[in-house]
């Protein structure tokens, strides 16, 4: 029988290029082409996307080609043409505004490229799964292609990759009730949580993270507003995704903490006595697998929003190297 995997892929918008590369790696050296759960955040979701309905040449295309134009635009045009994005900031806080960008582009980008009910169709053979964040609530929520329409499909994958303050939020009904979406990076980087509570049953977990779990070094002055705010932005990816990776692990050896107690003649009801309901819940049914990340050595040189085609295609050669020595 084929190796079941289940990927967990993370944000980190261009950086994306560097998980097309790996997902080359897991194409070729596993063979596997069809999983049957992915999760995405950010631009892993639209990674996934593209995964579950089989289109990689589209997705290659995309994280080779695609330019900023395609994904965002300033809001306040003329301000961020004469004073750059600073100036957008400050306009959008002076004349009433969410974000420096607008991602009418990015919409427009997923509509050419996906048709979302073929999305919903490839629910039998894939759950996809979208984490975004309620800024109502701030709780991580998800959304999949077996409970959730194309339309409000649509509106999650923008939502999973709407970095708050420097793009929209994004509005959807669930349940007759509005609220606004940001993306899911802010409460889960790397989105193993989702997965391992989907139930979906698989041999094998792959974690592909679009930078190290550790905070680069930056020695220069940070004097303008818009480095600091991308400089935070990295700091919290950092931190978010290296506790997901961390909680995926400790969550892993407590099952398999169960697994050998079982082996050894302790029953689990034992094992987990006093131990609260909601914990005994998660692990109920459930075994430990084989969890591997895949991640760059060092920082990508590439921001988040710097679709640019020559650094993109290092980047993929980068997750290409990088998943060989995951992978060996």
């Amino acid at each position: 029988m084929a190796v079941r995997v289940g990927l967990a892929l993370g944000g980190g918008g261009a950086k994306g290029a560097f998980t097309v590369g790996a997902l080359k790696v897991v194409r070729q050296q596993l063979g596997v082409t069809r999983f049957p759960v992915i999760s995405g955040t950010s631009t892993g979701s639209l990674i996934g996307t593209l995964l579950a309905i089989d289109d990689w040449s589209t997705l290659v295309d995309i994280y080779s080609n695609v330019a900023t134009r395609n994904i965002v635009d300033p809001h306040h045009a003329l301000v961020a043409a004469i004073a750059g994005p600073e100036a957008v900031l400050f306009a959008a806080a002076v004349l009433g505004g969410r974000a420096i960008f607008d991602t009418a582009a990015l919409r427009a980008t997923i509509s050419a490229n996906v048709d979302m009910r073929d999305v919903v169709a490839a629910q039998q053979r894939t759950l996809l799964i979208y984490n975004a964040v309620d800024l109502q609530s701030g709780e991580r929520v998800t959304f999949d292609n077996r409970r959730h329409d194309a339309a409000t499909l649509l509106d999650a994958l923008l939502a999973s990759a709407s970095m708050p303050v420097l793009m929209d939020p994004v509005e959807i009904t669930v349940d007759g009730v509005r609220h606004q979406y940001v993306d899911g990076g802010v409460r889960e980087f790397l989105p193993l949580g989702a997965l391992f509570d989907s139930g979906v049953p698989v041999d094998r977990v792959l974690a592909i993270a679009t930078a190290p779990l550790s905070a680069k070094q930056l020695p220069g002055r940070q004097d303008k507003i818009t480095d600091i705010l991308g400089r935070t932005v990295d700091l919290l990816d950092v931190e978010v995704g290296a506790n997901d990776y961390g909680g995926a692990q400790l969550f892993n050896a407590m099952l398999r903490m169960i697994e050998n107690a079982a082996a050894a003649g302790v029953s689990s009801r034992a094992l987990l006595a006093g131990i609260p309901a909601d914990v005994r819940q998660r692990v109920q049914g459930k075994r430990a697998v084989p969890l591997t990340i895949i991640a760059p050595p060092d920082h990508l040189d590439l921001d988040s929003l710097d679709f640019d085609t020559d650094k993109m295609r290092a980047a993929m050669a980068l997750g290409v190297e990088a998943a060989k020595r995951a992978l060996a």
